[in-house]
This record gives C-alpha cells, structure tokens and sequence, in this order.
C-alpha cells in the first residue's frame, strides 16, 4: 500500500483504497470517504489448479457463511449512514 500512495503521492494518478489506509503517513495525499452508501464486489481470486488445504477451508468458510457476512456488512452500512444523517 506505501507504493500506491508513493504513486499518487508523485502525481501518478488517484486510488480507492480501504479506510485504514488513511492511517498510514503520507505527505501530500488526501483521502476522502467515499460515499457510506456505496456498495463494492468483494471477490476471491485464487490460482487455478488443485486448491491447498488452507485455500479450501476458506473458500468453505465463505461459502456456508455467504448470508452472514452479506448481512453484517448491510448491518454497517446502515450504521453508517445513521450516524451520517
């Protein structure tokens, strides 16, 4: 992440990038929250062939747990914009 901001930091272009980000010491760089109503993909990449053990433990933990993140997520979001209004 100390790269990406070094890029924009240089005039190199902008970024979207999580929150925490925003911690980070950077001269010359400002971050703005974005919209809390926003909604973004989360996705999963993962080499193609056989998965390792760790690799499928996850991708299992995501698959039965689909609906509790999701809600949890909408759960924030809706905080968000609660203490926005």
């Amino acid at each position: 992440m100390q790269t990406i901001l070094s890029l924009v930091e240089a005039e190199e272009g902008v970024v979207i990038v999580p929150a925490s980000i925003s911690n980070l010491r950077s001269h010359g760089v400002q971050f703005v929250r974005l919209m809390p109503d926003l909604h973004l993909d989360l996705i999963v990449a993962w080499r193609p062939g056989e998965p390792s053990v760790v690799l499928r433990t996850f991708l299992d933990f995501l698959s039965a747990n689909t609906d509790a993140i999701r809600a949890k997520a909408e759960l924030a979001l809706s905080s968000i914009a609660r203490i926005k209004s």
